[in-house]
């Protein structure tokens, strides 16, 4: 279960263009850039919500959103990490990066490769996306770090804690040398 999907990068500060086909079978199991974005969201959520909760307080928020139903401190918790209308996330923001960080190395891997040369075509950075994304992420943070510490009383438990080490690489915005 994951907190976005990837309706969250079909447009507006996360796109990811994809294709989808028909052809009797889901468009989930045609679309190879769908299935690459799941797979991406599956890790980078996880990873990101570590980072955030710690990995303990990360399982039990898991845990709790799949009970039904969901009691409402954990469904706003879930809220406040993505907002389901408008689709737009922090966490969409992560995954976002991490995929174009994922698809620039790949791009550099291949400069080896012999590619067809096409009339004015021009191989474009990914890293301006990036840190656009990256800086709307690290804003969002900034107010839901301040929401999270102000109501941590009401999610922590004596065996479970919010681990707050690692805020500080998400507040940070990036320049990349730009």
């Amino acid at each position: 279960m994951s907190i976005i999907d990837k309706t969250y990068f079909a447009f507006g500060f996360c796109e990811i263009p994809m294709t989808e086909v028909s052809n009797g079978y889901s468009s989930e199991l045609n679309t190879s850039e769908g299935a690459r974005i799941n797979q991406y969201i599956v890790f980078f959520e996880r990873e990101y919500l570590n980072k955030i909760l710690g990995v303990a307080m990360t399982e039990l928020f898991y845990s709790e959103l799949a009970k039904d139903p969901v009691e409402e401190k954990w469904q706003t918790l879930k809220d406040k990490l993505a907002d389901s209308t408008n689709k737009i996330s922090p966490i969409a923001n992560y995954v976002y990066c991490s995929y174009l960080h994922e698809q620039e190395k790949m791009l550099m891997n291949r400069a080896t490769e012999v590619v067809d040369k096409v009339e004015n075509q021009s191989v474009i950075s990914n890293y301006t996306k990036i840190k656009q994304s990256w800086d709307k992420m690290v804003s969002m943070n900034s107010t839901f770090f301040y929401w999270l510490y102000t109501n941590k009383d009401e999610y922590e438990t004596e065996e479970v804690k919010f681990d707050f080490t690692k805020w500080a690489e998400l507040l940070i915005t990036q320049n990349y040398g730009l």
